[in-house]
């Protein structure tokens, strides 16, 4: 996977494009990949956002499901073979919808078929749509192809819904939304027989007082095991299950040890 970051790349590469913030990467994203993967034989890129717009837009303090790292994970499992991720700011917010669809799409990341949500608004105040989105495209030599959300219990499903549930202690439910169940990469820093693990303060965390199950994959094996989250976005993991022992003996306690916690 093609990995770029920044306001000054460039992708030469011509490519089909979906965009979106795509936290979490749940059923309803995975189905829109997985239609972009049967759409076309071009290079699959997706564009995204850091930081997440609604904190430039609205002032709001909006948490993140996935971190970058754990973000683009998923999508290489899920076959993407670009990854994009655009910083949002106020001047960005600003560009016309003619400006964002001719100057980044087209020309900056040379994207000749853009596939999108059947609602999808764009450029300043949200004013372009599907319609002024196939016009312009058009006239370039690209194309539009529209992708209908995918819908549980009559409701789209959304990262905002899924955020909450995690925030209350939901996991069940947010991970029945997800494509795999809620989880948590870090480097984890070990103090005996306890690790911890230090996360960035936009990193969602579960705001609840109790131990949670967790599975841990580390040193290429399965773990479990209970994780306490704290409110300064640190976890404690401990209390190994008898049967699963972590081999302690064989980490530099001075190393830190990449962790994934699963939550079930």
């Amino acid at each position: 996977m093609e990995i770029y970051s920044g306001k000054n790349i460039r992708n030469d590469i011509p490519c089909a494009i979906t965009i979106g913030k795509f936290d979490g990467l749940h059923l309803g994203h995975r189905a829109l990949i997985d239609f972009m993967q049967k759409s076309t034989n071009l290079p699959k890129a997706l564009l995204t956002f850091s930081p997440h717009p609604a904190s430039i837009l609205a002032g709001e303090n909006i948490k993140a499901i996935l971190s970058p790292h754990e973000k683009i994970q998923i999508l290489e499992k899920l076959g993407i073979d670009i990854y994009i991720e655009y910083p949002f700011t106020k001047k960005f917010a600003e560009l016309s919808p003619e400006e964002f669809l001719i100057d980044i799409i087209i020309n900056q990341l040379s994207g000749q078929l853009l596939i999108v949500g059947e609602n999808y608004k764009f450029g300043k105040n949200r004013l372009g749509n599907i319609q002024l989105a196939k016009k312009i495209c058009a006239e370039y030599g690209a194309e539009v192809i529209t992708f209908q959300h995918l819908q549980k219990d009559g409701q789209k499903i959304s990262s905002n819904k899924i955020r909450k549930m995690i925030e209350i202690n939901r996991i069940h439910l947010a991970n029945a939304l997800l494509g795999e169940p809620y989880f948590i990469m870090g480097k984890a820093e070990r103090f005996g027989n306890v690790f911890v693990l230090r996360l960035p303060k936009d990193k969602l965390l579960p705001l609840g007082t109790e131990k949670y199950n967790v599975k841990i994959y580390a040193e290429n094996k399965t773990f479990y095991a209970k994780a306490d989250i704290k409110a300064n976005s640190t976890i404690f993991v401990s209390d190994f299950v008898d049967g699963f022992n972590f081999p302690f003996s064989a980490l530099d306690i001075k190393t830190p040890c990449c962790f994934k916690l699963v939550f079930y």
